[in-house]
């Protein structure tokens, strides 16, 4: 009965909090319709780090230049990092001004970017914002207009674009990441900013006012470098904006070798990031509470999905033996991320498709505990390990 009690008192935490985050975020997508288009388009540069990605470099720098923006305002600077092909070369012929990079000791993209940020620092220094986009991605023609148009607002620093799948029809496990994408991309960040949070950096389609990023500098080198410089801005006290409007879009993997990779690797530097700072976060809403710091406690609570599923489904199992009160909180719990789920679905248009193939997800799921289990109990991921790529075409 004490686990029990225990359990429902945690689950009753952090699925309030999640019952709040699903609300803001239909309330921010209300709140949104009638924005208006940005007055001013100031000049934007665009970091695109790229290792051995000669495949997608020229399309991913043809769309950013293509996009619907005051002509001569974008300027494309590709990070060559640690290339054996010819992305460099491809680059140039697409439009882009190139830095190239030598550090075997040093590799990954956080490294990547505080290399360019210190050493090439004249090539951004005149623009007004500075964008970074992965190599491999599809960006929506007005991604940076809505971006300048959020810009407008003098206080945001930092804000995440719409990260989004772009092959949710593929596979199962392509249908199973684009419901996670709309609940972890859309729902959680809309929902946050709405009440006053911060949306998590996603490590691409993210834009800052150069003179901050410029000024701090990128400090973020574990292999999610992403995550670890969200949580040090809300640390500062600076809020990440979520421009829901701003779509960037890439492929997930389809085949069960790629998605253990990038889950992995994900994963692993998440849970990583989070044990480092979680204590830190907690210290500093004792020291000065805020929305900001109560917002990013929480988030960290929340465990995955699939964590989050397993707690109720035990909970409601321990409730039925031995504490029948405790029924209606992980009833309910589990309720709450069904809707949390199927609301990241409906504000993202899913196709038809991917409701049916979500009939497999309780199989995803179990893997999914597995990889968990796994990362749990060995060493935490210190290198990056490239997602398997499919052949071309």
């Amino acid at each position: 009965m004490a686990l029990s009690v225990a359990l429902a008192i945690y689950v009753a935490l952090f699925s309030t909090y999640m019952g709040v985050i699903v609300l803001g975020a239909w309330l921010s997508r209300l709140a949104h319709r009638d924005a208006g288009a940005a007055t001013n388009q100031p000049l934007v540069s665009v970091l695109v780090p790229a290792h051995n990605e000669e495949r997608d470099i020229a399309s991913t720098v043809g769309q950013i230049l293509q996009a619907r923006y005051a002509t001569g305002m974008i300027r494309v600077v590709v990070i060559a990092d640690n290339c054996t092909d010819r992305t460099a070369d491809v680059a140039r012929q697409a439009g882009a001004q190139v830095v190239e990079r030598t550090d075997l000791a040093n590799r990954g993209k956080g490294q990547a970017l505080g290399w360019a940020l210190r050493e090439h620092r004249q090539l951004f220094a005149d623009s007004q914002l500075l964008a970074i986009i992965d190599a491999d991605m599809n960006v929506e023609p007005g991604f940076f207009q809505e971006m300048a148009r959020l810009f407008m607002r003098e206080q945001i620093q930092v804000a995440q674009g719409r990260y989004v799948v772009s092959n949710p029809g593929r596979s199962v496990l392509s249908s199973v990441g684009f419901a996670s994408y709309c609940y972890v991309n859309h729902v959680r960040p809309a929902g946050r900013c709405f009440w006053g949070g911060t949306a998590d950096l996603k490590g691409s389609g993210m834009v800052f006012r150069t003179s901050f990023l410029l000024q701090r500098g990128w400090t973020a080198h574990s292999i999610a470098e992403d995550i670890q410089l969200g949580k040090e801005l809300m640390l500062d006290g600076v809020r990440v904006s979520f421009a829901q409007h701003a779509i960037v879009r890439s492929d997930i993997p389809a085949t069960l070798a790629q998605v253990n990779v990038q889950q992995a690797r994900w994963e692993g530097g998440k849970h990583h990031v989070i044990a480092a700072l979680l204590p830190r976060t907690l210290a500093a809403l004792l020291r000065r509470p805020s929305v900001l710091l109560l917002d990013g406690l929480l988030d960290m609570l929340v465990p995955p999905l699939s964590v989050a599923i397993l707690l109720n489904l035990c909970g409601l199992a321990l409730g039925w033996w031995a504490a029948p009160a405790t029924i209606p909180v992980f009833g309910s719990s589990l309720a709450v991320f069904a809707v949390a789920v199927i609301s990241g679905l409906v504000l993202n248009r899913a196709p038809a498709g991917v409701y049916l193939r979500l009939a497999a997800a309780p199989l995803f799921l179990v893997w999914k505990l597995g990889l968990l289990a796994r990362l749990a109990i060995r060493p935490s991921e210190t290198s990056w390990n490239r997602t398997p790529r499919d052949p071309p075409a």
